[in-house]
Parts: C-alpha cells; sequence; structure tokens
C-alpha cells in the first residue's frame, strides 16, 4: 500500500526525553541508519507495527528521486491527528536520504510563552541576526495555526460570556428567592425606620457573599 506522509529528521540524542514520552508501542530506533519511528495515525493507515519494513520514497534537495527501506522501531502517538501523521527519522539518516549532510532545512525554536513567538521572530529578522538567506516564521505566519488559534481564542470568549450570564443568573435567582423568603422580615425592618437603601444594600450584599461561596 501506498501512501503520502510527511517525514521529519530528529536529532534523538538531543529529543530523547519527548520522543520516550510519545512513544506508544515499540522502542526508539537503536540503529540511527535501519530504523525509523512512525505517528500513530499513519501507522494505522499502512496497517504497520513495529519490526514491519517499509520503503521511503522522495526527492532530494536537488530534485531527484530517492528510495531507501527501513525497520518500524516504534509507535508515537503526539496527541492530534496531524502529528500522528509524521514518519520521524534519526536526523542523519534524513540528511542522507535527502542529499543534506551535514545540513539542515529548519530550525525550530521552542518559547516558554507561545504568545510571544510573532515579537521574537520580528526581532532576530530586524536585528540581523540570521544567516543570509535565511528566513524565520511564526506561528502566526500560518494561516491554518493562525486560523485554530483564533477559533479557539474566540471559543473562550464565548464559554467566558456563557459563565458569566450563568453566574449572574445564579445570583438574580438566589436575590428573588430571598425577597420571597425575606417579606416579613423586610416589613420589620422598615416599620423600624430602616430606608429602601440600607435594606436593598443589606440584602445584595448577603447575596453577592452566598453567590461567590
Amino acid at each position: 500500500k501506498n501512501e503520502a506522509f510527511p517525514v521529519v529528521g530528529v536529532d534523538l540524542a538531543l529529543e530523547y526525553d519527548d520522543m520516550m514520552s510519545f512513544l506508544a508501542a515499540g522502542e526508539l530506533p537503536k540503529d540511527e541508519k535501519q530504523e525509523i519511528l512512525i505517528g500513530r495515525e499513519a501507522a494505522e493507515t499502512m496497517h504497520l507495527k513495529p519490526g514491519d519494513r517499509v520503503t521511503l520514497v522522495g526527492k532530494t534537495a536537488f530534485n531527484s528521486m530517492t528510495a531507501e527501506e527501513a525497520t518500524v522501531s516504534g509507535i508515537l502517538d503526539f496527541g492530534g491527528p496531524q502529528l500522528n501523521k509524521l514518519v520521524v527519522v534519526p536526523l542523519a539518516r534524513a540528511q542522507s536520504f535527502l542529499e543534506l549532510e551535514g545540513r539542515v532545512s529548519m530550525v525550530q525554536i521552542y518559547l516558554k510563552d507561545f504568545l510571544l513567538a510573532p515579537m521574537v521572530a520580528k526581532k532576530m529578522a530586524s536585528e540581523g541576526l540570521l544567516p543570509e538567506g535565511c528566513g524565520v516564521e511564526s506561528w502566526k505566519d500560518h494561516s491554518l495555526i493562525a486560523g485554530i488559534f483564533a477559533v479557539f481564542h474566540g471559543m473562550k470568549r464565548v464559554m467566558t460570556g456563557i459563565i458569566m450570564v450563568a453566574a449572574g443568573m445564579g445570583i438574580l435567582n438566589i436575590m428573588l428567592l430571598t425577597l420571597l423568603e425575606r417579606k416579613k422580615e423586610i416589613g420589620v425592618l422598615r416599620a423600624l425606620g430602616c430606608t429602601r437603601r440600607f435594606v436593598f444594600a443589606s440584602l445584595s450584599s448577603e447575596v453577592l457573599l452566598q453567590g461567590i461561596l
């Protein structure tokens, strides 16, 4: 069966802990020249399991066709359908496969706060921190990722609005019930000379405290 999946080269020595956390079956490659890792969705589509042999076919950096055989050493689960389509190849083998020995096509930088990525990318470009011929992009430059973020941000606002409306309705309901249950008490307070403002403030404070609790 032939299917197209994105292939990424990873330095397994540097990314060992992350790869181990994503490993769902099998093990990490021991022989980096012969073994690869494959995402769960790609494995299910191709009916692959650890130990199976596959043939990788693609184009080199010079646009010529290349093909190599490899053994699936493990299945990765990244937690998302798109990432689970990845085929992870040890970096040295990926460089050889693409005829890019000693070179890389992309460097990913992870920040503790991903919202700072656009600002950091802009600063790197403006201050000349990049080698000649290289560019820098943040997640905001990719329409798909930016669109997904905008959808989630919008959903967050909607959910916050719904929660606030529900909380407000709950407080209003408590206030109405309190007024109905304490008609006599309110009458006594009014008879003793308490103003409407005082009575309303007392009841409102009580209702707000109940709402907070």
